[in-house]
């Protein structure tokens, strides 16, 4: 089991990262991670984003039990599995495969292979034998979920969402729909 659930004396919350700085040039490579259950909370993540020049990596993760994204940090971020391209940096993300028998994210959980600068979205694979459950937001009232986006002020493309599993069960949040749900119901 991996747990990422404490942060350090510095208040920063744990994290298993491989990036591209900030005016940095190179490509960030990947993380692979094989467990059997994976335990986010406390703002920790899971993060192959690139915030210079280069390309984000791409996140595999293989758990052959459960999967919990939950509750975010004292400053509102929440636990979160992302590769991305920041809104300075240039490059493409990563995508972002997930194996799992359940899923849950809550209080603003996210899984996001997005871009708010210059390159493309990774696409988001997600397999669950039984469940997916998003559920709640974070204390900015973003909800919960599973995303590859193009950012108003980005450029480039999206790679799309692909989900497999027997329940899936997206929540309402205080009356409103998850942004995400939205938009897809709007393309339909």
């Amino acid at each position: 089991m991996i747990r990422c659930l404490e942060k350090s004396p510095e208040d920063i919350p744990s994290n298993i990262a491989s990036q591209v700085d900030t005016n940095a040039v190179g490509n960030a490579e990947g993380i692979n991670i094989s467990t059997a259950n994976l335990n986010m909370t406390n703002g920790s993540k899971i993060d192959a984003s690139t915030f210079g020049q280069g390309n984000a990596g791409g996140i595999k993760i293989i758990a052959s039990g459960n999967i919990i994204i939950d509750e975010q940090d004292l400053e509102d971020n929440a636990s979160s599995i992302t590769s991305q391209v920041d809104t300075n940096a240039v490059g493409n993300a990563g995508s972002v495969t997930i194996s799992t028998t359940n899923l849950d994210l809550t209080n603003g959980g996210k899984i996001d292979a997005s871009t708010f600068g210059r390159g493309n979205a990774g696409k988001v694979k997600i397999a669950a034998l039984k469940d997916i459950n998003a559920d709640g937001s974070d204390a900015k009232d973003i909800p919960s979920g599973i995303t590859s986006q193009v950012d108003i002020t980005a450029v480039g493309d999206a790679s799309g969402v692909t989900i497999s599993t027997t329940n899936l069960n997206l929540s309402m949040v205080r009356g409103l729909m998850p942004a995400h749900l939205v938009k897809v119901m709007q393309e339909q």
